[in-house]
């Protein structure tokens, strides 16, 4: 039981780990022009571990990696982007 819940956090926090990379790697503007619409492909390992492990973990993998994201890829969008990143990939 407890090696489970152990696989489970490191499962997540590596997932966690590569969405940050992935966002790192590869993020562009969909339209040129504007620069705050961009592609995230880290949102691909989000919804992957939203679809093993449930929504709750999804969520929470949701909100730690646009923390992550937040404050070191993305920091010229500041608060308001993060919370934007966790509505948006969270619903």
């Amino acid at each position: 039981m407890k090696n489970d819940k152990v696989r489970r956090i490191v499962t997540l926090g590596l997932l966690a780990a590569v969405a940050v990379v992935l966002v790192a790697l590869v993020h562009f503007p969909i339209i040129p022009g504007v620069t705050f619409l961009e592609y995230d492909a880290g949102d691909i390992a989000i919804f992957l571990g939203a679809f093993l492990f449930g929504p709750v973990p999804g969520l929470m993998l949701t909100t730690v990696a646009s923390l992550i994201q937040g404050l070191t890829v993305s920091a010229q969008s500041g608060w308001i982007g993060i919370v934007m990143h966790i509505l948006a990939t969270g619903s």
